[in-house]
Order: structure tokens, then sequence, then C-alpha cells
């Protein structure tokens, strides 16, 4: 039954409406045709939670330089948004909803975004493509930041990590609680 489709679907982890989770919390088959008709005539609701922002440079360092907004959901995707109009120039989904967003470059030349994800894993996105790049750590990151061609990442275990922007782990500093 149409149900029990809609319920396998929401297991795998597709995402579904507002609506349809309302259908799937009616636990009486009974009452399920008047949750239906509640929604006839509605459109379809798909919002999500912002997790993480960001903003990079389109086409200049200039500190003055037009930027566009970066943003993370909670429906595992990253954004960048247009300066002028909000449109959506660039969409990628990723494997975990992000919290932590460090870009380099310019959007309109060559840029590379550090994801790190609420999974604990750091994912490397290249000219909106996401990269088979991605570092684990040891625990889950709490802060991040692009310094030169090294990415640096800070955990929960008091740890501080070095790694090339490829992955390549440079070296982990421990430090006192």
């Amino acid at each position: 039954d149409a149900y029990d489709r809609l319920a396998a679907l929401v297991e795998t982890g597709v995402v579904v409406t507002h609506q349809s989770l309302d259908l799937l919390a009616v636990d009486e088959a009974t009452d399920r045709p008047a949750a239906i008709e509640s929604c006839h005539g509605k459109l379809p609701a798909h919002s999500t939670t912002i997790t993480c922002m960001e903003s990079i440079n389109k086409n200049s360092d200039d500190e003055s330089a037009t930027s566009c907004l970066i943003v993370g959901t909670e429906h595992k995707q990253l954004v960048i948004l247009d300066a002028t109009n909000f449109a959506i120039l660039v969409k990628v989904a990723l494997p975990s909803p992000p919290v932590f967003i460090c870009p380099q470059g310019l959007l309109d030349i060559e840029y590379r975004l550090a994801v790190a994800c609420r999974s604990g894993v750091i994912h490397m996105v290249k000219n909106g493509q996401l990269l088979s790049t991605s570092i684990e750590l040891e625990a889950q990151p709490c802060a991040m930041a692009i310094s030169g061609k090294n990415l640096v990442a800070g955990d929960i275990g008091h740890v501080l990590h070095s790694f090339g922007l490829k992955g390549k782990k440079n070296y982990s500093v421990h430090l006192p609680a």
C-alpha cells in the first residue's frame, strides 16, 4: 500500500515533505484518509533548517568585493546564493548535515570548500563538485580554518589537527583540557 511505500522511502533516507511526515505520524489506518484530505489543494511544503553559513568572494579578493552566501542545511545540502537576487548558483549534496564551512578562493575563478559534517567527517568541495577526499577526525570537530594550503581543525577531544587540502595529515597537537 502507498503508506508502506512512503514509510520505506523515509527509512532509506529520502527527504519528504512535512505533509508526508504528518501522514506517517497517523497510526490508525482509518484516520489516514482524513489526513490526506486535509492536505488536498495545498502545495507540498518542503522546508529545511540552516545549520551553518559562510561567504565567499565572487570574483575579486578586494574587501569591498561582491560576496555570495554559502548555506548549509539540515537536509544535507550546501547551497551558494547569488549576491544580487539570492538565486541558487550551486547546490551540493553531502552525506551528512554540515556544521562548519571554510571557503578558499573566488567563486567565479576557482574555489574550494572544506565542510565539516555532523558525522565528524570533513568533506572537500571544489568548484561545486564533492570530492572523494574526506578527513575523519578522532572526535567531533568544534572549529575549523584554512591557513594557506592547510586545513586546521580542532575537535572536542582537545586535539588540533592539520591536514593538506588534499587530505594528507600534517600533524596533531594534543592540548591541555
